[in-house]
């Protein structure tokens, strides 16, 4: 394999492909930051953390045996199709979020935006060409993107945890343990006396995370390794079931530990380790067979000549032009700390015991369920509507909550369309910042006489399993006026009234709020009060 010192000698040879290392981690420094919550979680998101170094080894590796020619390249193409990808990230970073709110944090489509960046730098300084060369290293850079893996713990998970389930009932009776299966719960083991445990095997014990994270790792090694197609990919899957049965071996030393020292030493002292060390056990041995596979573990170097060229005008332009990607990109990172405290750990939403409980107690506040909704006929079958009401002598909100497994029939019936529906009057719509990563949007209405406004904003729910899209709208208009109280801090308008609701109003095909007089209370109103919800949400998520 290639040493430490050879790539460090290499990229000094080739200070562009320094920089790309370099530059693309700055650009996304918030992003890949909150990777490292993930590496000491017990899911298949934990390897993930790995991706953007093996990238930049196959990087390395890759552009030994780059081509560089640039009399053969076009720098008018390589700008268009480079400049072309950096604008692509630029609407993944800073629109998206203000469209999506939390469906963008928890689907991590941040993340997108990194093989966009890296592939869009390799175009501007070495040409479209290149990426016939480098291609493996920038693809394997998209599986930074945690969704997908996210997908496969939610429908490969359940069957991987029946059978680590199932061969746990088998070491209990083959080792004649003292365990019994819970009659109310077949994955949790239970047994009493002196060394009392209830050890139960959820999805972090299925062995998923050993199984993905061997394919993650073992991929790019593959690549820079020679031998067949065939004998690399017998490698690769004869690993990956390897690695998935060395959880099993960690389950069975569990239930042994648990029944002769009981739970806490088991599941606190040996457990948090011993999954770590069985994997790395299995990787290792996996390594030691590469010469069965008919496999040669060295690298080497591609096929190709290196031919570095003087800087020359195009590439002083694609130096300036990535310099400044690189800038704007990672103060758009700034943004994206306001999703702080959420995660996609688990299915892209939120969990929580009821719908209700998208909307928290608030201090000073009384809740009331004024009445439910029959709106099924609108959104579908397993839909939920409520019409609540926020108390404060002599301040009062109208809250109403609309759940459904749909998201599409939330934005088919939408406040909009229902007021536009009914023949009022649009006067404005902005895009109001409610903190946390959630955006609101903001109605200013008419009807007749009669001013209106309609703040409402999305969250994904985890209900019982299922996930629920839940519409949140805040209600008022200018009758209510004389119960306003005294304008606070907690009820000052948002920051998010300025440019995001030019760009919202771009986006929807209506003005702006025009923070007309009639609006002047109503605004700051919902908006601030908005603001209070979603913040003691948060803090409830952070509590629990």
């Amino acid at each position: 394999m290639i040493t430490v010192a050879r790539p460090v000698s290499y990229l000094r040879q080739r200070p562009t492909l320094a920089f790309i290392l370099i530059a693309t981690p700055l650009a996304f420094w918030y992003s890949l930051s909150t990777l490292s919550d993930l590496a000491v979680s017990n899911t298949p998101l934990a390897f993930v953390v790995v991706v953007p170094f093996l990238a930049g080894y196959l990087l390395i590796h890759r552009g030994r045996g780059l081509r560089l020619d640039r009399d053969s390249s076009d720098p008018f193409l390589d700008v268009l199709i480079g400049g072309g990808l950096l604008v692509l990230s630029f609407y993944v970073i800073f629109v998206l979020p203000l469209q999506l709110s939390w469906y963008y944090w928890l689907a991590r489509l941040d993340l997108l935006a990194i093989p966009l960046v890296a592939t869009a730098l390799v175009i501007l300084f070495w040409g479209v060409g290149s990426v016939s060369t480098l291609w493996p290293a920038l693809v394997y850079l998209a599986l930074i993107w945690t969704y997908p893996l996210t997908l496969f713990q939610q429908f490969a998970g359940p069957f991987l945890t029946t059978l680590s389930a199932g061969f746990g009932a088998f070491v209990v009776e083959a080792f004649s343990l003292p365990f019994t299966i819970a009659p109310d719960d077949p994955y949790r083991f239970v047994t009493t006396g002196s060394n009392a445990a209830s050890i139960i095997i959820s999805s972090v014990c299925s062995g998923e995370d050993a199984l993905l994270g061997f394919v993650l790792i073992g991929m790019p090694l593959l690549i820079t390794w020679k031998g067949s197609f065939t004998a690399k990919l017998s490698w690769l899957l004869t690993g990956a079931i390897v690695a998935w049965l060395s959880n099993l071996v960690r389950i069975a030393i569990l239930l042994v530990l648990a029944s002769r020292y009981g739970e806490s030493f088991t599941i606190s002292t040996v457990h948090p380790l011993l999954g770590t060390i069985l994997f790395v056990l299995a990787f290792v041995g996996m390594l030691l067979m590469t010469s069965s596979f008919e496999i040669q573990t060295h690298a080497p170097t591609p096929p190709g000549s290196i031919s570095v060229a003087a800087p020359s005008h195009t590439s002083l332009v694609s130096y300036a032009l990535a310099v400044v990607a690189v800038a704007i990109l990672a103060t758009g990172q700034i943004g994206l700390r306001s999703f702080s405290g959420l995660n996609a750990e688990s299915r892209p939403a939120v969990p929580v015991a009821t719908v209700q409980a998208v909307l928290p107690d608030l201090p000073g506040w009384t809740r009331t369920d004024v009445n439910p909704i029959d709106w099924q006929d609108l959104f579908g079958v397993g839909s939920v509507a409520h019409v609540f009401a926020y108390e404060a002598q002599p301040a009062s909100v109208v809250v109403q909550l609309v759940a459904t497994p749909n998201r599409s029939l939330l934005d088919s019936y939408s406040p909009l369309n229902c007021d536009l529906f009914h023949g009022e009057s649009i006067v404005g719509v902005t895009t109001a910042d409610l903190g946390h990563g959630v955006n609101a949007q903001l109605i200013e209405s008419r009807d007749g006489s009669l001013n209106e406004d309609t703040l409402y904003w999305f969250m994904p729910l985890l209900v019982d399993n299922q996930v629920q899209h839940v519409r949140i709208a805040l209600l008022a208009d200018t009758q209510m006026l004389p119960i306003y109280p005294t304008t606070t801090p907690s009820l000052a308008p948002s920051p998010g009234l300025g440019l995001r609701g030019t760009l919202s109003s771009s986006l929807t095909g209506f003005a702006a709020a025009s923070a007309h007089p009639a609006y002047a209370q109503l605004d700051p109103y919902l908006v601030g009060f908005g603001r209070q919800l979603v913040e003691q949400f948060v803090h409830n998520l952070s509590t629990n």
